[in-house]
C-alpha cells in the first residue's frame, strides 16, 4: 500500500470510528463533562491504536469463499459405517434447509454465520492438507 492510499484508508478509519462514537455522547453527559470527555478520544493521533486493530481484523478476517478458511468449518461427522445412514442423512437435511433451524443458528452467532455446504471429499481433502502441515512443522 502506497502512501496516499494508507492515508485514505485511515481518513477512512477514523471516519468509522468518529460515527461510532459519536452517539455515545448524545444526550447522555451534562454539558459541562463532554469535551473533557471527548479530549483524549476524539484528538489528533488518537485513533492510530483503533485503526491497526481494524487492520489486523481485516487482514484475518473470515472469508468463507477462501480455501484457507475450509479447516475451521463446522461439519456433521459420522463414522464411516454410518454414511449412509438415512437418519443422520435427515438431520444434515434439516440443518441445512430448514429456515427456523438457520435463523436459529444465526441469532446463536450473533448474525456472523455463513452457511456452506462442501462436499465431503473436499473436507477430507483439506484435513490431509492441515494434516501434512502439521507434520511437517514438526
Amino acid at each position: 500500500m502506497d502512501a496516499p492510499a494508507l492515508f485514505s484508508w485511515l481518513a477512512e478509519c477514523r471516519q468509522s470510528l468518529d460515527r461510532f462514537m459519536e452517539p455515545l455522547f448524545a444526550d447522555s453527559w451534562p454539558a459541562s463533562f463532554v469535551e473533557p470527555v471527548r479530549y483524549p478520544l476524539f484528538g489528533g493521533g488518537k485513533r492510530v491504536r483503533p485503526a491497526l486493530t481494524i487492520a489486523a481484523y481485516q487482514a484475518v478476517a473470515d472469508d468463507p469463499s477462501d480455501e484457507a478458511a475450509l479447516p475451521y468449518v463446522n461439519i456433521f461427522a459420522a463414522r464411516a459405517d454410518d454414511a449412509d445412514n438415512e437418519v443422520l442423512l435427515q438431520l444434515v437435511e434439516i440443518f441445512q434447509s430448514n429456515q427456523e433451524v438457520l435463523d436459529g443458528l444465526q441469532e446463536v452467532a450473533g448474525g456472523t454465520a455463513v452457511f456452506a455446504t462442501t462436499p465431503a471429499a473436499d473436507l477430507q481433502a483439506s484435513l490431509v492438507e492441515v494434516e501434512e502441515s502439521l507434520q511437517a512443522q514438526g
